[in-house]
């Protein structure tokens, strides 16, 4: 938000991710403007953007596919950029993607490594030592996290030579068809729970969904059903906080459906019996 900040003035337009797409009568662009369409949790549906798109050839569409870069929606795009924050989904500790399906230019990449992955890279593998019961303080990855993440949002570094390696290693198909398959496995369970919860965006088409989003009938029911999940050693985050950093748009229901909303981490990492046991978890709140 910084860098925007610096370079350019930034409008709002009104999107919950709720599945009913973006509320084009409050996006306001004028020819000459860059607008950003997110696939928010993986789960957005473009046809939302075809009519709207013809309608303003002279505006800037970009893509942010930072919570799926490998869905259908990412491979099959035809906007004018197309980004992706590779470390959100993906086992690097930097690392983003810049494209343009339409083949308009592309700045090259910076040819010096990003220094602060090594201190995010660390704090993976202090967080793994602690998860399996080392004597690792929890503290000490934290903060390696913390100054990792800092600096790997500061400027525009290179990718690490680490991160580098490891993407071209990775078995891509197969990370997207287990975290599709956990996500429904958890959302079919979750519907015959009855508990104070709902699936927001269930699975569908083509979605590469970004985990399981519940959103609960009150903040308080949320907020009591990620300390019991954190008692289980599930650490569920908010990856939709309203208002974010002072950053608020005012909108009185997107603050209260963020108030409401918790994600259940069900990524590639997680086997059949780590989904059992989150649904175990799930069902003794309920």
């Amino acid at each position: 938000m910084g860098l925007g900040l610096d370079v350019a003035r930034i409008g709002w337009y009104r999107e919950l991710p709720d599945g009913n797409g973006p509320d084009l009568d409050s996006l306001r662009a004028v020819p000459g403007d860059i607008v950003v369409a997110v696939n928010t949790f993986g789960k957005a549906d473009p046809k939302w953007w075809e009519d709207w798109r013809r309608d303003h050839p002279d505006v800037l569409y970009v893509e942010d596919h930072t919570h799926a870069p490998f869905s259908d929606w990412a491979v099959a795009s035809d906007a004018d950029y197309c980004v992706a924050s590779l470390r959100k989904v993906l086992p690097v500790p930097d690392g983003a993607a810049l494209w343009s399906p339409r083949g308009l230019p592309v700045p090259a990449a910076s040819s010096v490594g990003c220094a602060a992955a090594g201190d995010k890279l660390e704090a993976m593998v202090l967080k793994a030592a602690w998860l399996a019961g080392a004597a690792v303080e929890k503290g000490t990855f934290r903060q390696l996290q913390l100054a990792g993440e800092d600096g790997v949002t500061k400027g525009m570094p290179g990718i690490s030579a680490f991160s580098k390696a490891v993407l071209q290693a990775l078995d891509v198909v197969g990370m997207r068809d287990r975290r599709t398959r956990n996500a429904r496995r958890v959302e079919d369970g979750v519907a015959s729970l009855g508990g104070p919860w709902a699936v927001l965006l269930p699975s569908s088409g083509g979605d590469v969904p970004f985990n399981v989003q519940l959103v609960c009938n009150s903040g308080e029911a949320r907020d009591a059903l990620r300390s019991h999940l954190a008692g289980a050693g599930v650490f569920a985050p908010v990856h939709w906080p309203q208002p974010w950093e002072g950053v608020s748009t005012g909108d009185e229901r997107a603050e209260d459906l963020a108030a409401r909303i918790l994600t259940v981490p069900l990524d590639h990492r997680y086997g059949d019996a780590d989904v059992d046991r989150v649904l175990e978890l799930l069902s003794n709140f309920a």
